[in-house]
């Protein structure tokens, strides 16, 4: 019934007005256009407005399968058993829970639910259609041998993409609970810096661990005092680890999956009744701009070829294409984080595709004759399809939850001390003790990784040389998303074909054919992937499976008729 009528996910959109307009001008040679593009130069431009359905009931129905109501499992350790999996002639004994009449209500259903997490997940019954503006200008021109060249502007914007919202993102500042965190941290840091016998490595805290009592303060100089958010859950390990590794969002999780938020008046959640409360609207935006050039000839005198490039930018909210199209924010408060290159953007781009009748044979230029001269030299065919990209965006990541907590922070971005343009110059194919790089290994410390294990903002003397740096508590990294570009892309098509007529009405081809001819081997690297995650021991790394397919080639026989 969300849309106020059962069966129905939104409102119907009736207004989704789409003209497409377009016009040509040919100046003909006259005045300055016309000197400029000649006797057979064309303007051309238009523009589209459309409306993509795309399936959108996916992402609705992704909505609603999330929603499981009043549906839930209650642990077994509630019911005072800890192990299900037991034979029949001796089972444990299960509490059953006091029964409560129906209805129940969604906060007492969330109360009773083992992690305190139910989701609660709508659609804007609003919901519009995605609208999409797409808009070109271009100049086309003859330049003689049966070729014509053009070069057009090309783009496109949308503000009404689908993406979803979490309204309930956890609360870090909670009742000061994000500086209680840093204030045991920091005390933790200390104490482990005056017990520490190696002075060079006063940084190294996260190598020896605290006690609560360390954490809590022992006096030292520099030493502050926990408040209550914090203090009472100093005493487990799993508490003091999340501290020392600077994952605040995600210890928020942690105490609320437990039942414990409240205490020391943290409120995590903005709706305590719910875990993810969420909602899919038209909230998204992209914009595309291209410069696209292309050459082309009709198929004259045995040739033909036609070819492209397309120089562009594509900037989204909703960075990956998936039908889900979810996309929780990393930060609720600050949405223009997301607004990056979209996964699927690829700077450079160049197609090409050409065939060519050998001159040999009845009819052509060398050997114009029948017979066996023609059956054996004549009807000789080159084809190719040549495709060149550059890589797709690619960003240095820090994926743990310091912001918020670590399943929204799947595309958080890590902090450097070098400028986008010097990380930029160490991307490139690096051989090392046969294991292939795309980063300068120099950057990449003794355990695989860009950090080494150093959690701090600076390096230590374990790994002078680092230069990517963990997010601290309570932020996000500095750098930039998908401001790199994954390794390029070649790929050449070719095929030999010998065609043998056998009278008006009959032909028998040959065909061999290669694909990827050169048998060039093209990486690939995911934006999803972590291959430049920097807590990750093999950071920069390009595993030997991800590759595109090697040279296939193959031999075919047609008869036509």
């Amino acid at each position: 019934t969300n849309s106020g009528k059962p069966g129905r996910f939104i409102k119907p959109d009736y207004n989704n007005f789409g003209p497409v307009l377009g016009f040509a001008y040919a100046p003909n040679g006259k005045g300055i256009l016309g000197k400029i593009l000649g006797t057979s130069g064309v303007i051309r431009g238009g523009f589209r407005m459309s409306y993509v359905e795309d399936e959108i009931i996916q992402s609705f129905d992704n909505a609603g399968a999330a929603n499981e109501g009043l549906d839930f499992t209650v642990a077994a350790s509630q019911n005072g058993s800890t192990n299900l999996n037991a034979r029949f002639n001796n089972l444990p004994g299960f509490g059953a829970p006091p029964f409560q009449n129906p209805p129940i209500s969604f906060a007492t259903a969330n109360q009773n639910d083992p992690n305190f997490t139910n989701t609660i997940f709508a659609v804007d019954p609003g919901f519009q259609n995605q609208q999409t503006m797409e808009y070109s200008f271009g100049i086309q021109r003859e330049i003689g041998f049966n070729t014509a060249i053009e070069i057009r502007y090309v783009g496109g914007r949308s503000n009404t993409l689908a993406r979803g919202l979490d309204y309930n993102q956890v609360n870090i500042n909670s009742a000061g609970f994000l500086n209680d965190f840093n204030i045991a941290r920091n005390n933790c840091r200390i104490a482990i810096a005056n017990n520490n016998a190696n002075p060079m490595n006063p940084s190294r805290f996260m190598d020896l661990g605290c006690s609560s009592a360390e954490m809590t303060g022992t006096g030292l100089p520099g030493q502050g005092t926990v408040g209550g958010t914090i203090s009472p859950f100093l005493g487990f390990g799993i508490v003091r680890d999340y501290i020392q590794r600077g994952i605040v969002g995600e210890l928020a999780q942690l105490l609320i999956q437990n039942g414990l938020e409240g205490v020391g008046g943290t409120a995590f959640r903005a709706n305590p009744n719910g875990g993810n409360i969420d909602l899919l609207s038209n909230s998204g935006r992209y914009r595309y701009n291209a410069l696209q050039f292309e050459v082309r000839r009709r198929f004259t005198d045995g040739l033909q070829f036609q070819g492209n490039y397309t120089f562009q930018k594509i900037l989204s909210s909703t960075p990956d294409d998936s039908q889900s199209r979810f996309q929780a924010l990393l930060d609720l408060n600050n949405p223009g984080l997301e607004y990056s290159r979209a996964d699927y953007d690829r700077t450079h781009t160049i197609n090409i595709n050409a065939n060519y009748e050998l001159p040999f044979g009845k009819g052509k230029m060398f050997f114009n004759q029948g017979g066996v001269v023609d059956k054996i030299l004549g009807g000789w065919q080159i084809t190719s399809i040549v495709n060149v990209s550059s890589g797709v965006p690619i960003s240095i990541k820090d994926i743990n939850g310091t912001l918020n907590r670590t399943g929204r922070s799947n595309r958080q971005t890590a902090n450097s001390s070098l400028s986008q343009s010097e990380i930029q110059s160490l991307i490139g194919i690096y051989h090392r003790n046969g294991v292939i790089y795309f980063i300068d290994p120099s950057v990449i410390g003794p355990d695989g990784s860009a950090t080494n294990g150093n959690l701090e903002a600076t390096p230590d003397s374990r790994f002078p040389g680092q230069v990517f740096f963990r997010a601290q508590p309570g932020t996000t990294g500095g750098l930039q998303r998908a401001f790199l570009n994954g390794p390029w892309y070649f790929n050449w098509d070719a095929g030999l074909i010998k065609n043998i007529s056998l009278g008006e009405k009959m032909r028998i081809q040959f065909r061999a054919e290669a694909f990827n001819v050169l048998n060039n081997t093209n990486f690939t690297i995911a934006e999803n992937t972590a291959t430049f995650d920097v807590d990750s021991t093999t950071f920069g790394q390009i595993p030997l499976a991800n590759t595109f397919s090697p040279r296939i080639m193959q031999f075919a026989f047609r008869f036509e008729f």
